[in-house]
């Protein structure tokens, strides 16, 4: 079969590269042959009643769909691509510049990250109804630990588009998400009960291929989060902490107010600063796992929604109670050093992990059809 994954596998983030490739070395080990396919984006929820937005929306993908990397594209921004750490590792996803829409496919899989949550705002995320299957080119469409995010259906009754939803939705073959929130949402919508599979970088086996390591001459403590959201006052207190254990504190990926040391490496090195790590410390949900399947001494800081950015309560909490986990979460920095050193049952976790593994290859073995 030729498998379509239509996924987050554009976003410059490590979790969103990780997740893109473990599914695709999931579906290429049962004899597939996969390709990514990109989504087009309309304007988000809250600016749909505005024709400029439109308008922009329109131009983006027009100039995507139709100039790809052409000439002037390539004066502008050649160095600027070239630079362009987060894109470098594309080459394992076999994805270049140019974008791949509308590709003719035996199997359409939607997923994983969070390609539901269509309420977010942002140049590559929000309102696609791509991602909902519409308008794909494939024999069958199925879903793979797809997500809401912090979507709601309240969210989507109120922005009044339960309906369109519902229409794509029901058109869908199979139904795989990733938490709770979001099978309450798909029954909700179209009356079908999904399964919940976990994320591809929990049950893929990733961590077993080579990564590159780091070659340092110090202990350290990964500090995992988006760009400056540990505040001030969070910073000081890791740092003190990770003086009292002889540390330095690597913000990774992306900087925070306070760290001493900030490194932005290649996707393909992320796995190797995680497992030389002594500890993490991270908000985000891949930055759990990522500690998880390093088997790693890990907190992970639980965030309260405000107006400017989404909490993680939901899907952190889920998470790590699907693993027997939830002791790692902790509501305050404060909190760092008594559940950091309490040691943690990877027995289990890896029983659990190895469990839904042959899950989810039985699950994508069935719905994608004979090799």
């Amino acid at each position: 079969m030729k498998v379509g994954i239509m996924s987050m596998h554009r976003i410059p983030n490590y979790g969103s590269f990780m997740q893109a490739y473990s599914l695709k070395k999931m579906i290429e080990s049962l004899d597939h042959e996969v390709c990514f396919v990109d989504y087009q984006v309309e304007p988000s929820i809250t600016k749909r009643k505005r024709p400029d937005e439109w308008i922009k929306c329109f131009i983006k993908n027009k100039k995507r769909e139709w100039f790809n990397r052409g000439i002037i594209d390539q004066i502008l921004h050649k160095e600027e691509k070239e630079k362009d750490i987060m894109r470098s590792c594309n080459g394992l996803l076999e994805i270049d510049e140019n974008y791949a829409f509308h590709c003719k496919v035996d199997v359409l899989v939607i997923g994983s990250d969070e390609v539901f949550n269509c309420t977010q705002a942002g140049e590559n995320v929000g309102y696609s109804p791509e991602l909902f299957g519409k308008n794909a080119r494939a024999k069958k469409i199925i879903t793979y630990a797809a997500s809401f995010g912090d979507t709601t259906y309240d969210k989507l009754q109120r922005y009044g588009v339960t309906d369109d939803l519902m229409k794509w939705v029901s058109r869908i073959n199979n139904i795989s998400v990733r938490d709770n929130n979001s099978k309450e949402i798909i029954t909700s919508l179209c009356k079908k009960t999904p399964i919940i599979n976990l994320d591809p970088v929990l049950v893929g086996n990733i961590e077993k291929l080579k990564w590159k390591k780091p070659d340092l001459e110090y202990e350290y403590i990964v500090l995992y989060g988006y760009e400056y959201r540990f505040s001030k006052e969070e910073c000081d207190k890791i740092l003190h902490f990770a003086k009292s254990e002889n540390c330095k504190v690597i913000a990774l990926g992306e900087r925070q107010f306070k760290s001493d040391i900030f490194i932005k490496c290649r996707p393909d090195e992320v796995l190797g600063y995680f497992s030389e790590a002594k500890y993490i410390i991270t908000d985000t949900f891949h930055g759990s796992i990522f500690s998880i399947i390093n088997h790693k001494k890990f907190v992970s800081l639980i965030r309260k929604a405000t107006p400017q950015s989404s909490g993680n309560r939901q899907k952190l909490g889920f998470l790590l109670e699907q693993l027997y986990l939830q002791e790692r979460l902790i509501n305050s920095i404060d909190e760092l050093s008594e559940k950091m050193h309490k040691n943690i049952d990877y027995v289990n976790v890896d029983k659990i992990r190895e469990e839904e593994r042959n899950k989810t290859m039985k699950y994508l073995e069935n719905c994608i059809g004979e090799r």
